[in-house]
């Protein structure tokens, strides 16, 4: 059974070959656009994260659990 639709989908494949042409185009053009934004994507997370680290004296900050949420200067660690 898979033969026969395997063999008749290769048929066909090259039935019509500007159809083709055209859809192998459009997939091969709309995954580079997805290779491309994905990778623009990661460049600009991977970016963002190193300007708002490079303000910082060193790569961690210490600071209490409850800081993240309200940043509070009362929830700082004093010396």
């Amino acid at each position: 059974m898979w033969w026969i639709l395997i063999k008749l989908a290769w048929r066909n494949l090259f039935r019509n070959t500007r159809r083709t042409f055209i859809a192998g185009t459009a997939i091969g053009i709309g995954l580079a656009a997805l290779i491309f934004v994905d990778a623009l994507w990661i460049g600009m997370e991977e970016n963002m994260i190193r300007i708002a680290t490079s303000s910082f004296l060193g790569d961690g900050q210490i600071h209490q659990e409850d800081f993240r949420q309200t940043q509070e200067v009362e929830r700082t660690i004093n010396q």
